[in-house]
C-alpha cells in the first residue's frame, strides 16, 4: 500500500513537470524579450551612426590635407626658373599672356561659378619640380597651372598648359585636366603683399584690392572648408567657420564640414 501511494505521487510529480507557462509568464517573458531586442537595435544603431561619422571625418581630414598640400606645391612653384633661366631677366621668362602681366606669376580669377588660382614656373629636368598632375616638364616649357574650384558641384579641378621658350620648334605639353575632390564646400584667399620692395610682406589683401599689386605677392593665406557630400549627423546642426579674414560663415544642416588653413610662401620671389 505504502509502495502505491509512492508511485502516485511520483505520478503526481510527473504530471505537474508537463504543465505549460501561464499567460502572464508569457507576456513576461515576451515584453523582456523585446526590451531587450530594442536595447540591441538601439546599440547597433549608434554604432553604426559613430562609425559613419568617423568615417567621414578621416575622409574630410584626408581631403583636407591633400587640397593644402596641393595649393602649397602649386604656390610654392610660383615663379621657379632653372639654371638657364636665372641668366635671364625674369620678364623674359614671364611675359604678358592672356591670365598675367609681364612678371606675374600668381594669378586669381574669381566669378559666382567658380575661383581660380593660376600659377606659372618654368620648366625643370628634374624629375622633382612637378605641376600638380605630378608630371615634370622640359626646360624650354613654361607651365601654366590652375586650380579651378567650382562652387555649384564643390569639386576642385587641376588644368595644366605650356608654352614654349625656345625659339626652337620643341614639342610642348598639351592642355590636361585632372579632377582632384568634390567635397570642397568654401576656399577663400588673402594675399600678402610687399608694399615698400623690401621683399617682406606688408599687408594681406583681398583679390578685388589686388589691381596693382598683383606681381608683388610673397605669400597667401588659404582657408578651405571640406564637406561631406551626404548627410552624416542624425540631427540638424549648426557650424559655423571664420573664414582668413574674419568673416563669419555659418551652416545649419547636417553635413558634416571641417575648416584647414594655411600660409603659403612664394619661395621663389622671396630673397
Amino acid at each position: 500500500m505504502l509502495y502505491l501511494n509512492k508511485t502516485k505521487k511520483i505520478e503526481g510529480s510527473l504530471c505537474l513537470s508537463y504543465l505549460g507557462l501561464t499567460l502572464i509568464e508569457l507576456l513576461i517573458a515576451l515584453a523582456i524579450s523585446v526590451i531587450f531586442t530594442s536595447a540591441m537595435i538601439q546599440a547597433y544603431m549608434s554604432s553604426q551612426m559613430t562609425f559613419s561619422v568617423n568615417r567621414n571625418q578621416t575622409q574630410l581630414q584626408e581631403e583636407g590635407r591633400t587640397v593644402i598640400q596641393i595649393f602649397n606645391n602649386s604656390v610654392g612653384q610660383a615663379g621657379y626658373r632653372n639654371k638657364e633661366g636665372l641668366l635671364q631677366d625674369s620678364k623674359t621668362i614671364f611675359p604678358t599672356d592672356t591670365l598675367f602681366i609681364e612678371d606675374q606669376v600668381i594669378a586669381i580669377e574669381t566669378s559666382a561659378e567658380k575661383v581660380s588660382l593660376h600659377t606659372r614656373f618654368q620648366g625643370e629636368s628634374d624629375p622633382f619640380v612637378t605641376d600638380c598632375l605630378g608630371k615634370s616638364h622640359q626646360p624650354h616649357e613654361l607651365v601654366t597651372q590652375s586650380l579651378i574650384y567650382e562652387i555649384e558641384t564643390s569639386t576642385l579641378t587641376c588644368e595644366v598648359s605650356c608654352t614654349n621658350l625656345s625659339v626652337e620648334n620643341k614639342p610642348i605639353c598639351t592642355t590636361e585636366t585632372v579632377w582632384l575632390t568634390d567635397q570642397l564646400g568654401q576656399i577663400d584667399f588673402a594675399f600678402g603683399v610687399d608694399k615698400d620692395a623690401d621683399k617682406v610682406v606688408n599687408q594681406y589683401v583681398a583679390t578685388s584690392e589686388l589691381s596693382t599689386l598683383q606681381t608683388n605677392i610673397l605669400a597667401i593665406k588659404i582657408s578651405a572648408i571640406m564637406e561631406s557630400s551626404v548627410n552624416v549627423h542624425p540631427v540638424t546642426k549648426v557650424q559655423t567657420f571664420n573664414d582668413v579674414f574674419g568673416n563669419i560663415t555659418q551652416y545649419e544642416d547636417q553635413r558634416l564640414r571641417e575648416m584647414f588653413t594655411e600660409t603659403l610662401s612664394v619661395r621663389n620671389r622671396l630673397p
